[in-house]
């Protein structure tokens, strides 16, 4: 199992050199994800757990609680704060339309979701 970066060369150079080994290559930015929501929402890392599902650069949070209660209907109302959707606007836009939270970090993301990055030229 590869939990480093660059995810997905170094588990390819892995399954090369070895290539009768069965390996997985994952994200490592899910903990990231957990203290940047914990911002988000004004609170302690700790006092937040989740449960999330994904590949490669994108992990949909599916549980987020608070203190042991579901966080994602303070997380709608903290995206409605301007102060806080401009720290993450991919991620918050992608929870106002989906319903949940998805993303890696805002630059992986936005590689998916293209219109984020949009420039004048």
């Amino acid at each position: 199992m590869n939990d480093t970066n660059p995810m997905s060369i170094l588990t390819w150079a892995a399954y090369d050199a070895f290539p009768e080994q069965r390996m997985v290559g994952l994200c490592h930015n899910v903990q990231n994800i957990a203290r940047e929501l914990a911002a988000y929402l004004g609170v302690a890392r700790d006092r937040l757990s989740y449960d999330c599902a994904g590949i490669n650069h994108m992990t949909w949070i599916l549980r987020l609680e608070l203190d042991g209660q579901d966080a994602y209907p303070t997380l709608r109302h903290a995206a409605e704060d301007p102060t806080i959707f401009a720290r993450d606007r991919v991620g918050l836009e992608l929870l106002r339309q989906l319903g949940w939270f998805v993303r890696e970090s805002r630059a992986h993301t936005a590689e998916y979701t293209p219109y984020f990055m949009q420039r004048d030229d």
